[in-house]
């Protein structure tokens, strides 16, 4: 289900804090949809991080 319109960024956080306070990272992993979705935890491949 690869897609040119999505992309990953991986971050570490205690190396960027003022990102994580942007994104409000109280635990990892934190998987963000921009523009306003979020979800604690590993997503794993072939599951809808958008909810059902």
């Amino acid at each position: 289900m690869a897609s040119p319109e999505v992309t990953t960024d991986i971050v570490m956080v205690q190396e960027f804090p003022d990102l994580a306070r942007t994104y409000s990272v109280s635990s990892v992993p934190l998987t963000v949809v921009e523009p306003v979705e979020d979800g604690a935890g590993l997503v794993g491949q072939g599951t809808s991080v958008l909810g059902a």
